[in-house]
């Protein structure tokens, strides 16, 4: 498993990529074993640290794991939860053994007749043993940690049923910043909207989650000294409100591209919510998609200029800031031009606005 993540850790991958490889590759290798010999608790969780640190990209991870395991609508980012995965997996494989007629059954029922007791009673003519085998202990731990008692017996056989249940039971809809739920989850939808890129996906939901690594964040985890910007003419500490919106930088870039969100979206007000969140109206849903598109292309262009300054200490000016994000948009426009044509695409996206703004 380590040697098949140091292979895909030469790509550079998206998390969202990333989280298409373990469902993909890496369950799949996992569960050719696990039906043979099933994993004990104490593997499972050597195994989930291995797909996490390779999530991340490092041995830290920067969020909870029950926040990843839940679905995207709910803020999370859909990453297969290993123990429910290979627990559940076990019990309705043997679950669905013991209702059929054979050998293979006859067995089953004398090893682990007493953990299937609420559901199969022993017949007091047939053998069975108190204490089942080592095997079937995951068994007892499945249903204990994850009240599978209460589950309908008529849907225990199916794998995807069941952890279907267990999954709407954890449906709660993560908070945005103290947020009512119908606006959490309308920041939800704009995060992971189909119209977006995977990486400016993935940098709407680590924003969203306060868990991008600035300075600030490391400082808390004991990583620097300090956590100012490292911007020279900035001396307030680099929280992400401050990175997209409060430096002088940011400022600079957002009123420099104004005139285009005037003109693609007929926006006139602009806030930090808008440029975190995209909680903002425009006249057409069509509108709104360009214009949230844009502002994470501009996003993504100020984090990697943010990046370059502190790794390789090179300064970036806000036009060629601009002109990155450009570079971006630009692949969002020939996706519109080869399906509405490209006079309609250039007057939707401003086209001709663009070249005013960098010059």
């Amino acid at each position: 498993m380590e040697r098949k993540v140091l292979m895909w850790n030469l790509r550079k991958l998206t998390m969202e990529g990333k989280v298409l490889i373990i469902k993909m590759i890496l369950l799949p290798i996992m569960l050719h074993v696990a039906l043979v010999f099933p994993p004990s608790y104490l593997y499972i969780r050597k195994l989930t640290r291995v797909c996490f640190k390779f999530l991340w990209g490092s041995t830290m991870e920067k969020l909870k794991r029950d926040y990843m395991y839940k679905e995207k609508i709910n803020g999370g980012k859909d990453v297969p939860n290993l123990l429910l995965f290979f627990y559940v997996k076990y019990f309705c494989f043997c679950f669905k053994l013991l209702n059929t007629d054979g050998i293979f059954s006859c067995f089953l029922k004398y090893a682990a007749g007493m953990i299937f007791k609420h559901w199969f009673r022993v017949p007091l003519n047939s053998p069975v043993l108190l204490c089942p085998p080592k095997h079937y202990v995951v068994l007892e731990k499945a249903i204990r940690s994850f009240r599978l008692k209460e589950v309908n017996s008529e849907i225990l056989g199916n794998q995807k049923q069941v952890t279907k249940v267990l999954k709407k039971n954890d449906e709660i809809v993560l908070s945005v910043s103290n947020f009512s739920q119908q606006k959490s989850k309308k920041v939800w939808r704009n995060v992971f909207g189909k119209y977006l890129a995977n990486v400016h996906k993935d940098l709407s939901w680590a924003i969203v989650h306060q868990c991008l690594p600035t300075r600030e964040f490391q400082h808390k985890r004991g990583m620097l000294a300090r956590g100012k910007c490292p911007r020279n003419s900035c001396c307030n500490d680099e929280t992400i409100l401050h990175v997209f919106w409060n430096c002088p930088y940011a400022q600079e870039l957002w009123k420099t591209v104004g005139p285009l969100f005037k003109q693609v979206g007929d926006l006139k007000n602009f806030n930090y919510q808008m440029v975190l969140y995209g909680l903002f109206i425009c006249p057409s849903i069509k509108q709104f998609e360009i214009c949230w598109m844009i502002i994470n292309c501009l996003k993504n262009a100020i984090w990697k200029c943010r990046n370059i300054l502190l790794f390789k200490t090179d300064v970036i000016d806000v036009k060629t800031c601009i002109r990155i994000a450009f570079s971006q948009m630009y692949i969002y426009f020939l996706r519109d031009k080869k399906y509405l044509g490209n006079e309609k695409a250039m007057l939707i996206w401003g086209f001709k606005q663009w070249n005013n703004i960098v010059k």
